[in-house]
Formats: structure tokens, sequence, C-alpha cells
């Protein structure tokens, strides 16, 4: 699938990844902009940790407010379930079932337990 798996509103999604990335982060959810051009993602770091990005594209304006942080294994999941929901809420079967097989995914490896 293509980066633009998923449309929802003005928000663009890719479902989620389990190979790392050119990083080695594997991307779980990748939501993004055209207008504003910006993109939130999540997913784990090359050391299999949780992590938290955003990055506004559109101009100067915001850039500052680009951040990268570790987050908690309850933060993912809450990040996952939120997603879930909205893809439920617009009948996203496809974005669902692909976030009930992450978190199976994830389960397996002793991440986000819950």
């Amino acid at each position: 699938m293509s980066f633009s798996d998923i449309r929802n509103g003005r928000w663009y999604y890719s479902l989620p990844k389990t190979s790392p990335d050119s990083n080695g982060n594997i991307v779980l959810i990748m939501q993004s902009s055209v207008g504003p051009v910006e993109v939130f993602e999540c997913g784990l770091d090359s050391d299999m940790k949780p992590y938290e990005s955003y990055e506004w594209l559109e101009n100067d304006f915001f850039a500052d407010d680009n951040y990268c942080k570790e987050i908690s294994e309850e933060e993912l999941f809450h990040h996952i379930k939120k997603l879930m929901e909205l893809f439920e809420s617009n009948n996203i079967h496809e974005g669902v079932k692909a976030y009930e097989e992450i978190l199976i995914w994830l389960k397996e490896r002793g991440i986000c337990e819950n």
C-alpha cells in the first residue's frame, strides 16, 4: 500500500508497517495533512522504544513546534486505540483490522500488553 492508504477529512493515514524504515524506526502511525503540510508519527524507534513525533512542513511559522520524544507503551497503546475508534466510527474497516493485527504483533513482543 502507498503513503495515503486511508483518507479521513484533511488527514491521510498510512497503514502500519512492521519493517524498519531507513532510520531503523518502525512507523505504526503516520498521519499527514497537505493543508497545512504536517506529519504526526508514532511507532518504535531503533531500540524498540515507543516514540511520537510531529513535524510542521508548510513554512517556518510553526517550525519550533516540531518534536520527537520517547513515550510510554501506554501512550502508544492509547494512540492506536484512538485511531481504531476513529476508523470504526467512519466505517474504515481496513484500518481497524490493520491495527488489530498491530496490537497482536506488539503483544507478541511484550509491548502494549493491555
